[in-house]
């Protein structure tokens, strides 16, 4: 009698510890992409510079009763990918390891690229892995001197408030700006916010002194209530490398 009391005592905790797995994995992988369970699909690389590559991963869990082989698909030319393992058995856990070379990309700022693991999943064959790291310059070689010598971006004004406008109206502005340091200040990159469409500045090089402009179009064509766009603005200034450029107002 205590023997079978014993077995079934072990099979009630082996039953509650399998419920709590089962749980904590509905739970961890929480993005359902059809049979194959994500805790995220996205990879920022936070702190990456210019002159790294830097390496981090995402799991996932096979929720289906069959094997899915798994396959990296339209990756860009500085992506490396690895799966492990190439082959999901059926309730499993792996992951997919992502090495971003940032050198190779070769671009300064906000940035957003993406590629996809083939499946056999009958639900949503390909999964979508979205890779969005900002890249910052490294300035962490430049001497005591150089510092007191750099670039220095001025903004004459960050923001700008377009008042009330009727919807369909197209907003214009040209943000200027000079370099106020020592040396070239170089504009690396301009990055504008849904909705919201910047052209390149006037001037990419400017000398110390120069000015030049970055002109911001937004269309209002089926917004309302209040609006705040933004474009960031990268520069080759170590002091501030990025500046956010605002545009707000109401849309009637």
């Amino acid at each position: 009698m205590k023997k079978i009391a014993a077995l079934f005592f072990l099979f009630v905790i082996c039953s509650l510890q399998l419920f709590a797995q089962t749980d904590w994995i509905k739970s961890f992988y929480h993005l359902k992409v059809g049979n194959l369970w994500f805790n995220s699909i996205r990879l920022d690389f936070p702190g990456i510079k210019n002159n790294q590559v830097m390496t981090d991963s995402l799991p996932f869990f096979n929720a289906s009763n069959i094997p899915m082989p798994l396959e990296a698909i339209q990756v860009p030319s500085f992506i490396t990918v690895k799966i492990i393992p190439a082959i999901l058995p059926p309730q499993k856990e792996g992951k997919v390891i992502i090495t971003y070379d940032a050198v190779k990309k070769n671009t300064f700022g906000k940035t957003f690229d993406v590629f996809f693991l083939a499946t056999n999943d009958t639900v949503q064959p390909d999964k979508t892995i979205i890779l969005a790291p900002e890249i910052g310059e490294d300035f962490s070689y430049l001497t005591p001197e150089q510092l007191e010598n750099a670039p220095k971006i001025l903004f004459t004004a960050n923001t700008y408030n377009f008042g009330t406008l009727k919807p369909g109206t197209i907003v214009q502005y040209s943000f200027e700006f000079r370099n106020d340091g020592k040396s070239d200040l170089l504009i690396r990159n301009v990055v504008s916010s849904c909705g919201c469409t910047a052209t390149e500045a006037e001037k990419e090089l400017l000398k110390p002194g120069e000015i030049s402009t970055i002109d911001v179009m937004f269309d209002t064509a089926g917004r309302q209530g209040k609006e705040e766009k933004t474009v960031t603005v990268v520069s080759n200034d170590p002091y501030q490398p990025e500046v956010v450029l605002t545009i707000t107002g109401i849309v009637e």
